[in-house]
C-alpha cells in the first residue's frame, strides 16, 4: 500500500493526525522532524541555529529519501517540507499526499503555546 504523507503549515496537526492514522491503519509512523533529530542528535531549532536553513533542508532531503523507500507508512512532514521540490518528487510515486487545512486562528493559538520557533535563527 502507498504511504500517506501529511503536509500543512506548522501547527496544523500533522504529527497528531499521523499518530492517529498510523494506529487506525496499522501503518508505521514517522515524523520527518523527529527523524532528523534522531539522526543529528539536535532539535530542529538547534540545527537551524547552528548550521542554517540550507543544512536543515539537506538533512530533511536525506530523511525523505529514506522514507520514500518504505510502504504502509504515515509520514508527518515538517512545515518547510513542501518548499523543496525534491521532497515531493521522492515521495510522489509511492504516496498519497493529504493537506491539513486548518483555520488560521487555530494555528496561531497552537503556535502561541510553543516555546520554540524552529525557523528563528536568533
Amino acid at each position: 500500500m502507498k504511504n500517506i504523507v501529511l503536509i500543512g503549515f506548522m501547527g496544523s496537526g500533522k504529527t497528531s493526525m499521523g499518530r492517529f492514522l498510523s494506529r487506525e491503519l496499522d501503518y508505521d509512523f514517522f515524523d520527518t522532524d523527529k527523524e532528523m533529530e534522531n539522526v543529528t542528535g539536535l532539535k530542529v531549532h538547534q540545527i537551524i541555529k547552528k548550521y542554517g536553513k540550507i543544512r536543515f533542508a539537506s538533512e530533511e532531503r536525506l530523511i525523505v529519501k529514506k522514507l520514500a523507500a518504505m510502504s504502509d507508512t504515515v509520514i508527518a512532514t515538517g512545515g518547510s517540507f513542501i518548499d523543496n521540490e525534491d521532497n515531493i518528487k521522492a515521495l510522489k510515486d509511492n504516496s498519497i499526499f493529504v493537506f491539513l487545512d486548518v483555520d488560521d486562528d487555530v494555528i496561531i493559538d497552537r503556535l502561541k503555546r510553543r516555546k520554540v520557533r524552529p525557523f528563528t535563527e536568533k
